[in-house]
């Protein structure tokens, strides 16, 4: 059996923990490592520095705690206004 990667564990627990993290760190930022919350900080860029200190390049997460909601733009006006028109 192949073992996971690092990314493939760092996005395994932020798939199963990302409600917590959200209400309670939103807008921070998560470094994940060996499928672990090594730490939340509050700037991307310290959370990468830490990150390479402690793990080395390869080896860590960092993600922004963040709900984002899909813009769909142009796509989105274009599918409504084709079923606007389908319907007339």
């Amino acid at each position: 059996m192949k073992t996971q990667s690092q990314l493939q564990k760092a996005v395994a627990y932020w798939e199963a923990n990302k409600a917590d993290l959200l209400r309670d760190h939103s807008g921070k930022n998560a470094l994940i490592s060996n499928g672990e919350l090594s730490g939340i900080y509050n700037d991307f860029v310290d959370a990468y520095k830490i990150g390479l200190d402690k793990f080395g390049e390869g080896q860590f997460l960092v993600k922004t705690i963040e709900a984002k909601s899909i813009d769909l733009g142009f796509i989105g006006m274009s599918l409504a206004n084709s079923q606007a028109l389908s319907a007339s």
